[in-house]
């Protein structure tokens, strides 16, 4: 599979299992680790701050077996070293996630996409503000 994914971008596969098959590097850094390698095996709750769900998306999609498809989510980040302001305790994030199926029709397990729309909603703040101060 593809390992170097564009940044906003990260794609991960999980198993029929529930188990993280496939991480781009991207994703690994997102989540503060090095390496894929280090979140292969694992399930997509150790990885991810899953707490103010009942249950990770990708779960139920491969349980349910229906696609779940641009829905609008916030993650809190995770820096404790790092001071953080508010507005930026969050990643804004756009997520989808898809059962894969065989040729033969059997399930394989989801594939989650991420796009970080952090750093877009912080310009788009920043347009506001500069075009307010200019009126």
């Amino acid at each position: 599979m593809i390992r170097k994914i564009p940044d906003p971008v990260h794609l991960i596969f999980i198993d029929k299992n529930k188990k993280i098959r496939y991480v781009d590097d991207t994703f690994a850094k997102f989540v503060g680790v090095e390496s894929s390698e280090e979140l292969i095996g694992k399930r997509i709750g150790e990885v991810l701050d899953t707490k103010d769900i009942k249950r990770p998306i990708a779960e139920t999609v491969i349980d349910k077996k229906e696609p779940v498809l641009n829905k609008e989510i916030r993650l809190k980040k995770i820096e404790p070293e790092e001071e953080i302001k508010r507005d930026e305790q969050f990643i804004h994030l756009l997520y989808s996630c898809v059962p894969v199926e065989s040729v033969d029709g059997e399930l394989l397990g989801a594939l989650e996409v991420f796009v970080d729309l952090t750093e877009m909603e912080r310009r788009y703040k920043l347009q506001e503000c500069e075009s307010y101060d200019t009126s």
